[in-house]
Formats: structure tokens, C-alpha cells, sequence
């Protein structure tokens, strides 16, 4: 099923192009990159829902900003359509109590490594949903800094749990499932734009656009602070997720050729907070420069469902 050469990934994405669909018709343009995914999400779905696969578990990894969390709600929403039961499950409540973790550089805890999660505890679990479909799913709370009960995750016999988090591929966790249960997904953004072979932004930036945009709407965080995290967020996926990449049944490209200009206005605003004495000054100015000279598009203009919802709110997916 491995699928690198998406059509997203082969498509020459230009700023120029770009800029040109969304003056003449945003729509159309809107209408396509995202029915692209969705239809990537009915083969997936099929795939996984078919007798003969007897898929149980999906695994779903990608970096931060890739768009994981509302990818594992589409399949879900895919396979309430077909009549499939299904449920989502974030390894981010497996994570160990604040005190148990691993710790950073810089003394904190260590959230991005697996070691903060509790790989015993995941493992009995995902066994449990595989042989019984049904298991009790620990409920991780962030304010309390610990775990705070738990929810009772059934799927029928037909059933899918997605698995969703950025460690959803590791070996450590991955290794000790039955592998003829489980399809193993990454999602990420694999395209940037460019502008006479010129790279004006990469995956990478396009990624902490969303990122920051999500931080500040739905965190209450300022840019610096996403700013700030950046640099560990990248370390933890350099040391715990790039290199468990190939394993993926299938590579997913989250990217929507549309969203520089859906973000545009957001982001320039929120970077313009920064200022010249900051660190992060000439970082933010960077992205200005490349963000200002898309179009802008109309956020109203994207419909609920679709994958950027998740960065700009508005959304039919609760998270």
C-alpha cells in the first residue's frame, strides 16, 4: 500500500500559480486540494475497514503541524460512513506522571521523548482492543500533570482504533503489536512552495506557521513562545520519528497548496508582534517576507471539514 508519489507530492507548487487560482477562482482551488485528501482518506479506510486486511489498529505518526490529529478524525468520520466502528486514542495519555519522565537539556521534563509514555501500560491496552476490542484507556490531563482516570474504548468486531502521535511508529511501541493487525500511517508536510526554483517556503516553515497560528487561537500562547519550543520540537523529532519514517504503510502529504494564502494574514500579524531586539526578530521577518506577497484568501471560503479548519478553527472535529 506505500504511496510516496502522492499526487500532491508530484504537482509543481508555485507561488505564482498559486496566487493566480486564488484571484480567479479560490474555490475551485480549495475544492480540489482538499477533495485530494479526502479521497485519500476513503482508500484508506477501505483499505482498513476490508475483511481480508483485518486491520484492528492504525497507526498514525507525524511531526508537529502535520494535521494528525484532524487526519485521525477524518478516517474516523470515513469509517462512521461505511458503518465501521472506530474510536481515536493520542498516546499523549500514556504519558508518565511529571516526576517519572525523562528530562530534557534544560531540566524539564521530556515530552517529545517515547520514554515519557508508559509503554507497558500502552502495550496491555492495544493488546486488549486487538483481542477483545475493548480496553480502558488512561485520560492524561496536561493542567493536573497527571492522569485523571480513564475511558472505556469499545470497537466492535469490525472495528478501528487510530492511534495517533508522533511516537505511533517507534519500534518500542510497534514491535510488541501483532503487525498483521496494525497499518501504519505518516503524515506530514512534504511540499513547499517555491518561486522560479527558488525554495520561498519549506515544509518545515509551513508547518510552524500552523503551528504558531494554533498555538495562539486555541493555547492563549504569544509567537515567541512557539518560537521559543521550536527548536525542541524539531530535536524531538530528529531523534524519535525521522528515522521511522520508511516503516509507514503509506506517506500522507497534509500540505494544501492553498494555505500560505489562508494563513497569510494570520501569521503576518502575529509575527509583526516580535520585535527588533527579540531573538527570534530575524526569523519572523523571514516568514514576513515570504508570506506577504500571496493573496489573501477568505477563510469563510473553507468548508468545515477540511484538514486546515484545525489551525484557524471552525471545524466540524472536536479535539
Amino acid at each position: 500500500m506505500k504511496d510516496i508519489n502522492d499526487i500532491i507530492v508530484r504537482r509543481l507548487i508555485d507561488r505564482r500559480q498559486i496566487n493566480r487560482a486564488i484571484k480567479e477562482n479560490p474555490e475551485s482551488r480549495i475544492k480540489m486540494d482538499d477533495g485530494i485528501y479526502n479521497e485519500k482518506m476513503v482508500n484508506i479506510a477501505g483499505y482498513a475497514a476490508s475483511a481480508e486486511n483485518n486491520i484492528k489498529i492504525i497507526m498514525l505518526a507525524g511531526p508537529s503541524g502535520s494535521g494528525k490529529t484532524t487526519t485521525a478524525n477524518m478516517l474516523k468520520r470515513q469509517f462512521s460512513l461505511m458503518g465501521v466502528s472506530s474510536d481515536i486514542i493520542s498516546l499523549d495519555h500514556f504519558y508518565l506522571s511529571r516526576d517519572k519522565m525523562p528530562k530534557a537539556p534544560d531540566g524539564e521534563p521530556d515530552f517529545e521523548s517515547v520514554h515519557s509514555l508508559d509503554l507497558e501500560l500502552m502495550h496491555k491496552c492495544f493488546i486488549e482492543l486487538i483481542n477483545d476490542g475493548e480496553s480502558d484507556i488512561p485520560y492524561f490531563s496536561f493542567k493536573d500533570g497527571g492522569r485523571v482516570g480513564s475511558n472505556r474504548v469499545k470497537i466492535a468486531k469490525n472495528g478501528v482504533a487510530v492511534v495517533e502521535g508522533i511516537h505511533a511508529l517507534n519500534p518500542l511501541i510497534v514491535e510488541a503489536l501483532p503487525s498483521d493487525s496494525l497499518l501504519k500511517l505518516y503524515v506530514s508536510v512534504e511540499s513547499g512552495i517555491f518561486e522560479d526554483d527558488e525554495l520561498v517556503l519549506s515544509p518545515r516553515d509551513l508547518r510552524l506557521v500552523r503551528r504558531m497560528i494554533r498555538d495562539s487561537l486555541f493555547r492563549n500562547a504569544p509567537v515567541e513562545l512557539t518560537l521559543d519550543m521550536w527548536d525542541g520540537v524539531i530535536r524531538g523529532e530528529k531523534e524519535y520519528l525521522y528515522m521511522h519514517k520508511d516503516s509507514a504503510d503509506m506517506d500522507i502529504n497534509s500540505m494544501h497548496s492553498y494555505e500560505p494564502c489562508l494563513f497569510r494574514n494570520r501569521a503576518i500579524k502575529l509575527l509583526e508582534e516580535v520585535k527588533p531586539d527579540s531573538s527570534f526578530y530575524q526569523k519572523a521577518a523571514s516568514l514576513i517576507a515570504a508570506l506577504r506577497p500571496f493573496e489573501p484568501l477568505d477563510e469563510d471560503l473553507v468548508p468545515p471539514p477540511s484538514l486546515l479548519r484545525e489551525f484557524i478553527g471552525g471545524g466540524i472535529y472536536d479535539y
